[in-house]
């Protein structure tokens, strides 16, 4: 968040977990598109910035269906819930979206 408490951008858990043992994968395994894009920033990110995507958000008036596509197309488990202005209050995941369908499921 910027000092305004704005959402500037999202850290997937994936990425975390692909800097964190990218030093530990042997060497042919590099050259997979799959890690591509973490080689050109380099196993040594310091900073959030080093891993950071752009904003990726639902709105709390928005659908549950509508969360769930959103983190479906970009490959997130979870995803932060903003108010009009763009400030973080809350966060939506995976374990929840299934909890209501199940909820759902029951009725």
């Amino acid at each position: 968040m910027d000092k305004n408490k704005k959402l500037k951008g999202i850290i997937v858990l994936k990425t975390v977990l692909k800097f964190a043992f990218l030093e530990s994968i042997p060497e042919p395994y590099l050259d997979f598109t799959y890690f591509s894009s973490f080689m050109s920033i380099g196993p040594k990110a310091k900073k959030a910035g080093d891993m950071m995507l752009p904003p990726i958000y639902v709105k709390e008036n928005d659908t549950v269906k509508d969360a769930f596509t959103l983190m479906m197309k970009n490959d997130l488990e979870e995803i932060p819930v903003v108010d009009n202005e763009l400030r973080v209050i809350g966060d939506l995941n995976v374990l929840e979206l299934l909890k209501v369908w199940l909820k759902k499921l029951g009725e």
